[in-house]
């Protein structure tokens, strides 16, 4: 996965870099979510 992470929001990304960093983001499954990709009406 590659990321991009922003300079406005500091302790977020310095947060993000010490769980990617401690590997608590191995073995975890992301979802995509797609707009629409589900009709709920079916």
């Amino acid at each position: 996965m590659l990321a991009r992470l922003s300079n406005l929001t500091p302790q977020h990304q310095d947060n993000f870099v010490k769980l990617v960093e401690e590997n608590f983001y191995d073995s975890l499954l992301f979802h995509r979510v797609i707009d629409g990709f589900i009709d709920p009406g079916r």
